[in-house]
């Protein structure tokens, strides 16, 4: 299968319960989601994959199905 990774450059949280409350933390490149985009039937296949929103990057990953390996992954390169 083929799956679309919406990501996003940079994230930040503030905590607000527990023993970190107070804290904000910035985590970078965040996966937002994920989008199947579908099966690979052959190698050396051409995918084209729609550009992320405004503000985000995407990554594809290739992965056998039923939550397989994952056999193939690459950041999307920006415009």
């Amino acid at each position: 299968m083929r799956a679309a990774t919406p990501i996003s450059p940079e994230i930040t949280t503030k905590v607000t319960q527990g023993e970190n409350a107070g804290h904000i933390y910035t985590d970078v490149n965040v996966v937002t989601g994920i989008r199947p985009l579908g099966l690979v039937r052959k190698r050396g296949a051409k995918i084209t994959v729609p550009a992320p929103a405004d503000g985000e990057h995407c990554a594809l990953i290739i992965q056998e199905p039923k939550q397989g390996r994952i056999i193939a992954a690459a950041y999307c390169p920006v415009s």
